[in-house]
């Protein structure tokens, strides 16, 4: 893989194979929701023949490629979304070379390591160098995983938390920059704990560009951001690389995703759950397993397109914060 060549990602990727051939992670998401007008690269999107009822994130994602010139892409076409196969499909039409690979779904580590070890004869690596770029990322996630344990004290934001955590998946192309850049952020006072209102957010990261300003103007205390979390890695900080990507929960579903949503229940000392859902994303279903098996409140709010949060969402947030 030639040096510097960008490679656009769409979910947390083995982002050390990348590294390690010299090329520099996108995370396409990322430059998506931050846009300027995220919701005019949907519109953009749906012109191009994306039908209305597919998601927001999925056209996002296509628009945000084309608009940036991303030649490369690497996707999983299994462990992801259901429409990454066809979105992967659309992108090779469009001349632009993907890269596929999947996450096992029964977590074989076996068919894990073949899958990875697939994509270091794409880019050219070997394993050694790809197990020394896990081993230089540990310092970025140990720093992290520190942003993380003061989210549960109160001393950074949900919101703050949520941006480092996400940004993750790419570590914004650079590593050391980026771990320069955590570890220079604000000092911040210890805000005055709410326990009757500490949440986490389970599910896909939320579209609405305002959600966490409108959870924190309620007065929920969010100590809790799964996927980003999942992103980060750092619950694994002990373990090796492959082992890593087997913990990493959300490529195999919701029932092994559970396990660690407990856990962290439990840790955070949660009072409640809001799962966000995506408009026409299977995840949705994963609601009927979240309410069978969690056993404090949880409130679902569905979002469509990338624009501030609806009065009627908001409404039931309030509703939600009232019965807390």
């Amino acid at each position: 893989m030639q040096s510097n060549t960008k490679i656009g990602i769409t979910t947390t990727v083995p982002v050390e194979i990348i590294l390690a051939s010299g090329a520099i992670p996108v995370d396409i998401n990322n430059i998506f929701i931050t846009d300027v007008d995220p919701g005019n690269l949907v519109d953009k999107a749906e012109k191009a023949g994306f039908p209305q009822n597919t998601c927001s994130w999925i056209k996002g994602l296509y628009q945000t490629i084309i608009s940036q010139n991303i030649e490369k892409v690497l996707s999983p076409v299994w462990g992801d979304c259901s429409n990454s196969f066809a979105l992967s499909e659309i992108l090779s039409e469009c001349g632009i070379e993907v890269i596929e690979f999947q996450y096992p779904f029964d977590r074989n580590i076996k068919r894990l390591k073949e899958s990875f070890k697939e994509l270091y004869d794409r880019f050219d690596v070997s394993e050694k160098d790809v197990l020394k770029k896990h081993d230089d990322l540990q310092k970025v996630r140990k720093e992290l995983k520190t942003i993380d344990d003061l989210t549960i004290k109160g001393n950074i934001s949900g919101k703050d938390n949520h941006i480092y955590l996400v940004s993750s998946s790419d570590f914004e192309g650079n590593p050391d920059l980026f771990l320069k850049k955590i570890k220079n952020r604000p000092n911040i006072i210890k805000k005055e704990s709410d326990d009757n209102h500490r949440i986490g957010i389970i599910g896909v990261p939320p579209i609405f560009t305002n959600f966490f300003d409108v959870l924190e103007e309620l007065g929920f205390s969010v100590v809790y951001n799964e996927i980003p979390a999942e992103f980060s890695m750092i619950k694994s900080l002990d373990k090796g690389f492959y082992e890593k990507y087997l913990e990493y929960s959300y490529p195999y579903g919701m029932r092994f995703r559970l396990h660690t949503i407990k856990k962290e229940i439990k840790r955070r000392r949660l009072k409640g759950i809001i799962h966000y859902t995506q408009c026409f994303c299977y995840r949705q279903i994963e609601d009927i397993l979240l309410r069978k098996n969690i056993d404090i409140p949880i409130l679902t709010i569905e979002g469509d397109r990338p624009c501030e949060i609806d009065s009627r969402s908001r409404m039931r947030l309030e509703n939600f914060w009232e019965l807390l």
